[in-house]
C-alpha cells in the first residue's frame, strides 16, 4: 500500500465517522426534543391556577372603577347651584399651590 491510499482511505474513514457522529447527534436531539416535549406536556396538565383573595379584590374594585362615570354630576351640580347662590368659596391659596406643584401655571403663561 502507497501513502497516497493510506491517505485515501483515512479520508473515507473520517467522513464514515462524521457521518457516524451526525446521525448520532440527529438522534439524540430528536430524544431530546420528545423529552422535553413529555416533560411540558406533564407540567401543563398538572398546572393550576389560584388566585388570591387580594387579586379577587383588585378584579372587584376594577370592575367598580370600569362601571363608575366619567363624570360626577351630583358634584356638578352641588356646586353649580352653591355658584348661583353665592355661597360658593374657593380657596385662592390652595388654588395658586395647585397650579405651581402641578405645573398648570405654564399653560397660562405661554
Amino acid at each position: 500500500m502507497d501513502i497516497k491510499s493510506i491517505k485515501a482511505q483515512q479520508f473515507i474513514n473520517d467522513i464514515e465517522k462524521n457521518k457516524t457522529k451526525k446521525a448520532n447527534a440527529a438522534k439524540f436531539k430528536k430524544e431530546l426534543d420528545a423529552t422535553k416535549s413529555n416533560k411540558a406536556d406533564k407540567l401543563m396538565k398538572n398546572e393550576d391556577v389560584k388566585l388570591s383573595a387580594k387579586s379577587e379584590e383588585v378584579k372587584e374594585a376594577k370592575k367598580i372603577v370600569d362601571n363608575a362615570p366619567d363624570v360626577r354630576w351630583d358634584v356638578v351640580n352641588d356646586i353649580k347651584a352653591k355658584i348661583a347662590a353665592g355661597t360658593y368659596k374657593v380657596d385662592a391659596e390652595a388654588l395658586a399651590e395647585k397650579f405651581i406643584n402641578t405645573g398648570l401655571y405654564k399653560n397660562l403663561v405661554e
